[in-house]
């Protein structure tokens, strides 16, 4: 029996080790190794098995031995019963225990051979309490006397086999496999036998057998790879470790292109994976070279099939600026579009060389990355991505590492080559993506025009490929066409009132700038900012400055641009005025606030505020602006947070009033608008309400309130009006559409007396202004028609002041409009001491044709 198994193990497997590897030969169980338990209820018969020899009595006998393999282990062991099994009398082989006596709790694994199904399975123990795991072939032992042998596996990963012959042989019948990693580790192996009193010298274990397990290796080497070291050296590499022999066999290797054989071959002392050529000839430069690789075995003597791998030598090749560019980066990969959520660098090799990246460095404003070597070949890309995740993009032209993280708002990106010369850097922002929904994450930035030599967001935009980037291919908004956009002035302010700070669209070099009047200044261009620093600026001096010659790194050279400027003053009431105000847009829109300066000042935004009030009290205070943006006399500004919206619903606007702002909340149907100065000084104040639209549209969103005159009183309701329709319901940035012309000297008149209340722009209203000597006076005015009728009452007892204008829009009291005629104005005006004036003036309503 014992040469069976010898043959059956040299033929299925080669142990590294055997950490048990008993047959009990030698003829008892103290020694190599030792068993240690119940030794006075066993010994080595004469057959040299392992045998109970117990007082006959029904009982529990066991034998354990040192035993720490679990992982990637196998069991094989003979269990012979000379008997027919039950649930009194059976046996365990405990592959696994903590602990060395078997009769109490531990944990660990064993076969049952026997119990009432008749079975061999495979148990796990805790504690006291078992579990089959692998339940065996019931019957498997139900022959009168059991002579089986059992073999078991477990892998690392816990994957458990369960095997065995109830003839005694080598014809393994699986009883089944499962896993199971409840328990790691093990200490003992043992016998466990459960007896009856005339079966208590009947059980036989032999050929005991715990080993590590390596199957036979019989994989072919393979060609791996090849690098090239110099002109007449090549490093090719293997899957595996090849034999000494025939990897320095140069038969072995041939080249075509006339290089033939290499003149020596030899291996890594380091790494047998390795094997270095070198050849009599030179290699010619970008030229594609086959290599052809036969005969070479590896250390289990498997003898490679013939193979042949491509290689080409470049001479060494010294990258200037922009030789290799950044063309693709995915600064903010969440939430997800398409593409893995990873951070990734895209670069390109824009040279006529190849270029080895080995020794090059990535780096942004806060930390650097080195890249090890990858051949980059002329008009390719390679993608900097994260370790780990290559497999995630689907390519081969990657390069895995640990790059430096990118911040989501903007970063510097520095490339440079192995001597430390920066090939490629780039400095971006937000603004870059030019699309607000896909700054958000999930996009990748790319370069447009390759050749292209700007790098600022003239030539880089938001992917647009479905799945949010292109990496490692071309870029999805490619193009071979140059940008021809000038460069223009996108916004200026003063700062600490000595600092004038020019934004322009594009970053700019060269140019010229002049000072009007001539006084002394320093220039400091940042990127797409100029900015002049000067001495010693003058109130109430006014200021030219002229740029001209400026150009883009395109060649786009801007047209000449002046900037005309006083010192800021400080805004006192009355100076600025709420002009204009939309509050109910349609649905989807922005409100929007028209402020004016109707002083002869400038003013600085930075110093102003638009507040709300809620519960009588002003909050939800927000400054105009955050910089010292100057507001000139007469000059109208818009803000909204979107001026893309006012724009979209309000073709009528002024080019350049719109400043960026998010307003304090205001009502629908009311509200209350106030503008602050300094210390919060109140300058101007609105409440408005729904009822002052004019009264016959029927749909009033999306219509903005005009004021009509800046002379009259902000609170007055004369003074508001629903913007015309000819101008589309308003005019952000111009003169309003609905204006008063001013008031005539004398009494009480009619501005013109007629009028067609169309809400047109033109004529829309009867303005009766009036200029009067009593003090503290009162005013009652009537509209009647031909026939004497009153049609509508404008005002009662109305606290008229010194001087006015009041509106009739054609509406009478019953809210319609009154019908196309002359209608009589009465006008009566009287004091406390019973002075009192009548005015009688004619007005016609008419229409147009």
């Amino acid at each position: 029996m014992k040469n069976i198994l010898t043959s059956l193990f040299l033929f299925v497997n080669f142990f590294l080790f055997s950490q048990i590897n008993d047959p009990f030969s030698d003829g008892d169980f103290s020694a190599n190794p030792i068993w240690t338990g119940q030794d006075s209820s066993f010994i080595v018969n004469a057959n040299n098995e392992l045998q109970l020899f117990s007082f006959p009595a029904t009982d529990t006998a066991y034998l354990s031995t040192n035993s720490t393999l679990i992982d990637d282990a196998e069991w094989f062991f003979k269990v012979r019963l000379d008997f027919g099994t039950s649930s009194a009398n059976l046996a365990r082989v405990y592959l696994v225990s903590d602990q060395a006596d078997l009769r109490g709790a531990l944990n660990g694994y064993f076969v049952l051979i026997g119990s009432s199904d008749d079975e061999v399975s495979l148990y796990r123990q805790d504690g006291l309490s078992t579990t089959k795991i692998i339940d065996g072939t019931d019957g498997f032992v139900g022959q009168s006397t059991v002579d089986v042998n059992v073999k078991a596996s477990r892998l690392t990963n816990g994957d458990w086999t369960l095997s065995a012959d109830n003839t005694g042989g080598s014809s393994f019948t699986n009883m089944g496999s499962v896993n199971d990693i409840t328990h790691n580790n093990t200490n003992h192996f043992g016998f466990f036998c459960k007896y009856t009193s005339t079966r208590s010298e009947k059980f036989f274990f032999d050929d005991v057998f715990v080993s590590n397990l390596v199957t036979v290796d019989t994989v072919k080497p393979q060609l791996s790879s090849v690098e090239v070291m110099s002109d007449q050296i090549l490093r090719v590499w293997f899957t595996e470790n090849v034999s000494v022999t025939t990897a320095e066999n140069t038969s072995n290797y041939s080249a075509d292109n006339g290089l033939g054989q290499p003149s020596t071959a030899t291996i890594l002392a380091s790494n047998h994976q390795a094997v270095d050529l070198t050849f009599g000839t030179a290699f010619q430069n970008q030229v594609d070279n086959v290599l052809t690789v036969e005969n070479v075995a590896d250390d289990s003597s498997n003898v490679m099939l013939l193979s042949t791998i491509h290689f080409l030598y470049s001479q060494p090749f010294s990258t200037a600026f922009k030789d290799v560019i950044i063309t693709e980066f995915m600064a903010d990969p969440s939430p997800v579009v398409g593409l893995p959520e990873e951070e990734y660098i895209e670069i390109y090799n824009n040279s006529n060389g190849v270029i080895d990246l080995n020794g090059w460095t990535i780096a942004d404003g806060s930390g650097s990355s080195t890249l090890s070597s990858y051949v980059i070949y002329p008009d390719s890309y390679v993608l900097l991505c994260a370790s780990g995740s290559s497999a995630s993009y689907g390519i081969f032209n990657v390069l895995e590492g640990s790059w430096p993280s990118l911040n989501n708002t903007g970063d510097q990106i520095i490339l440079k080559n192995e001597l430390g010369d920066v090939v490629d850097s780039l400095l971006y922002t937000k603004a870059w993506y030019q699309d607000e929904d896909k700054e958000e994450g999930g996009w990748s930035l790319e370069l447009k025009n390759i050749n292209g030599l700007c790098d600022d967001a003239s030539n880089w935009s938001a992917a647009i490929a479905q799945s949010g980037g292109t990496p490692g291919y071309e870029n999805s908004i490619f193009t071979t066409e140059n940008n021809t956009e000038k460069p223009t002035v996108s916004q200026v302010y003063l700062a600490a009132d000595s600092s004038l700070y020019i934004h322009l669209s594009k970053s700019v070099s060269g140019g010229d700038i002049v000072v009007k009047p001539n006084i002394p200044f320093t220039q400091n261009t940042q990127g797409a900012w100029l900015v002049l620093d000067f001495n010693a600026l003058v109130i109430k001096q006014t200021y030219q400055v002229t740029l001209s010659g400026f150009m883009d790194c395109w060649g786009n050279e801007m047209d000449a641009y002046s900037y005309t400027f006083q010192l800021p003053e400080q805004a006192e009431k009355g100076d600025v005025l709420i002009n204009e105000i939309l509050f109910n847009p349609i649905t989807g829109g922005d409100d929007y606030l028209e402020l004016v300066n109707v002083s002869d000042k400038t003013i600085a935004l930075n110093e102003l505020s638009i507040a709300n009030i809620e519960d009588e009290i002003v909050g939800n205070i927000k400054a105009l602006s955050n910089f010292g943006i100057l507001w000139h006399p007469g000059q109208y500004l818009v803000f909204t947070p979107d001026s893309n919206s006012v724009i979209t619903a309000f073709p009528n606007y002024a080019p350049g009033c719109f400043i960026p702002l998010s307003l304090p909340t205001y009502g629908n149907d009311s509200g209350t608008i106030v503008l602050l100065g300094e210390d919060n000084m109140v300058l101007d104040q609105f409440s408005y309400q729904e009822e002052m639209q004019f009264v016959l549209i029927d749909d009033q969103n999306g219509k903005a309130l005009e004021r009509l005159s800046f002379d009259l009183p902000t609170q007055s309701m004369d003074n508001w009006h629903t913007a015309s329709e000819l101008e589309n319901w308003g005019t952000p940035g111009y003169k309003n559409s609905q204006n008063l012309q001013a008031i005539a000297k004398g009494q009480v008149t009619l501005t013109q007396a007629i009028f067609s209340p169309n809400n047109d722009g033109y004529q829309d209203f009867l303005e009766i202004s009036y200029e009067i000597t009593q003090v503290d006076a009162l005013m009652d005015v009537v509209i009647y028609n031909s026939v004497g009728q009153q049609i509508k009452e404008l005002k009662d007892n109305f606290y008229a002041g010194k001087s006015g204008v009041i509106i009739w829009d054609g509406i009478d009291d019953n809210g319609q409009k009154a019908n196309v005629g002359s209608y009589i104005v009465a006008v009566r005006i009287f004091d406390l001491a019973g002075n009192v004036k009548q005015y009688k003036l004619v007005g016609v309503l008419a229409t147009q044709l």
